[in-house]
């Protein structure tokens, strides 16, 4: 729970830092404020389809079958793909996908040479590499034709976000309830949102001092 409150946080805060840096972009393009839907719809079928699908399930690296070996290298994919979207994270896909927790849980146990879970690790890795290879260009193709759709595309992403984060919980190997008012974390919330708030200074700041160099 205090994992998720962090990523609410840190997701929520992206969301007018977004809208602020695109602006120009955005602006008058009110019909295609349909991309939010979207967005939104992507998200929430993605968490009913993970919740729905029994062979899938808890994900657990140490004892993966076929279907699981596939999901982890889409996962991968996927989550890779993200980081090339402003404001989306690649660590909040793995989250919404139930990837994150066992994904850090199963590296600590490969780095500490147990091995059992290197071939999870290895298709999460795969994904992650198809991505760099194939989803970039598509991306990178897409924000520079059709920008104004994309951006909103992501915002819509980054809505439902929140639900799928409050659900993550849930994808544990022993499930918990979905993150209510009672379990939410205010100060792991904050820090997601001073985490946020303190990278974009830092990025405004240096931007400014390149801006002034060249003058």
């Amino acid at each position: 729970y205090f994992l998720s409150s962090l990523f609410l946080g840190l997701t929520i805060s992206a969301i007018p830092f977004i809208i602020y840096e695109e602006r120009n972009v955005l602006r008058g393009r009110y019909r295609d404020l349909i991309f939010v839907l979207l967005g939104i719809a992507v998200v929430v079928s993605l968490v009913a389809f993970r919740s729905n699908s029994a062979e899938i399930g808890a994900i657990n690296f140490q004892s993966l079958n076929m279907m699981q070996y596939i999901y982890l290298v889409i996962s991968g994919a996927l989550a890779i793909s993200a980081m090339l979207l402003p404001g989306v994270s690649g660590s909040t896909v793995l989250l919404i996908l139930g990837v994150y927790v066992p994904a850090i849980s199963s590296l600590k146990e490969v780095m500490s040479l147990n091995f059992q879970y290197l071939p999870g690790i290895c298709s999460l890795a795969a994904g992650i590499l198809i991505g760099i290879i194939f989803a970039s260009k598509l991306i990178r193709k897409g924000l520079r034709r059709f920008r104004p759709q994309m951006v909103y595309l992501i915002i819509g992403l980054l809505i439902g976000s929140l639900y799928a984060i409050s659900m993550g919980p849930t994808t544990l190997e022993v499930p918990r309830e979905p993150m209510d008012f009672s379990s939410f974390n205010i100060i792991a919330f904050l820090l997601g949102m001073l985490v946020l708030g303190g990278l974009e200074f830092v990025k405004k700041h240096t931007e400014n001092k390149e801006k002034k160099s060249l003058e």
